[in-house]
């Protein structure tokens, strides 16, 4: 799956979270997180981490382009 890298970028900036602070949330690496951020896939399971730690709906920051 892959997340909407400006969503996610938005919440985290109106939070005031770092990718270092989402990847410490989430348990997982930064470089994880800096890869999502920057458009690449991940798995549905990293991406529910990374809504929690975000404290979203995973189904917010989903990229839904070129879905049908």
């Amino acid at each position: 799956m892959f997340l909407d890298a400006g969503k996610l970028r938005n919440i985290a900036y109106k939070r005031g979270f770092t990718q270092r602070d989402i990847a410490n949330q989430a348990g997982v690496s930064l470089t994880t997180v800096s890869n999502v951020f920057r458009g690449c896939r991940c798995s549905a399971n990293m991406g529910q981490r990374l809504a929690d730690a975000l404290d979203v709906p995973l189904d917010s920051i989903v990229d839904k382009r070129g879905m049908k």
